[in-house]
């Protein structure tokens, strides 16, 4: 696992494994407190045992360079039974800023050395988002393109799950509109500043008059949450 795409990874043969060995480093840019860094390597299932001369070393680094936790380990004999597993726990601090640095030694060669910037956002950071909807009228049955769009400082998290509302006849609350069919499961993060669109159905048996699209949004990051609206009025469908 490299989230980090962008950017150098190690592979198998660095650690001194052989081709039926494998390597996940994971490491991503956001990080939770004491979520941890991790080197695991292994040999495939039915391969036969394999001992490497490689030791690892695991850092986080703070942005002056120093040393904030570290692991060291020599990754020695690896059979289908046995890992080699190292990691580091993020420190329990909020927010800061590291880098991960993954040092691989060898008696023959020269050091690799691999880095990686995380971060660990502040928790405390408002969750902030806008909904836009593709037309203000729309008649039972029309689809509806919705627009939401991060204003805050953090990530958001957002499915295609919404509700719809209807303004009761005295504008003083909303009511629950039932909906037809089932929402898609997927989990999309929106960072600050973008946008994603959605579908939105209006209900077959919604009745004239106003109404607004809901959403509820949090974030992987930030404890808060929140709930915008959009509205749009209801119309009858004219007859072709």
């Amino acid at each position: 696992m490299f989230p980090h795409r962008d950017l150098p990874d190690p592979e198998p043969e660095e650690f001194g494994l052989a081709p039926h060995g494998g390597v996940s480093i994971v490491v991503f840019d956001r990080h939770t407190p004491s979520q941890p860094f991790r080197t695991v390597l292994w040999v495939a299932d039915g391969a036969p045992a394999h001992v490497s001369d490689a030791s690892v070393v695991m850092e986080l680094r703070d942005p002056a360079g120093n040393a904030v936790a570290r692991a060291a380990e020599l990754v020695g004999t690896l059979t289908e039974g046995r890992l080699f597993e190292l990691e580091i726990e993020m420190p329990d601090v909020v927010p800061a800023r590291y880098v991960a640095r993954l040092e691989i030694n060898r008696p023959t060669r020269p050091p690799r050395v691999f880095e990686w910037p995380v971060e660990v956002p502040d928790p405390t950071l408002p969750v902030a988002a806008e909904l836009e909807v593709s037309a203000t009228r729309a008649a039972p049955g029309d689809t509806l393109e919705l627009t939401v769009r991060n204003t805050g400082p953090t990530p958001i998290a957002l499915g295609e799950t919404y509700e719809i509302e209807r303004q009761r006849e005295d504008g003083a609350d909303w009511a629950f509109v039932p909906r037809e069919g089932f929402d898609l499961m997927p989990l999309y993060t929106l960072e600050p500043g973008k946008s994603r669109a959605l579908k939105v159905v209006v209900p077959r048996r919604a009745r004239p008059g106003r109404h607004r699209i809901v959403k509820h949004i949090g974030s992987q990051w930030a404890s808060a949450t929140t709930r915008p609206t959009v509205e749009f009025d209801v119309v009858a469908r004219t007859s072709e």
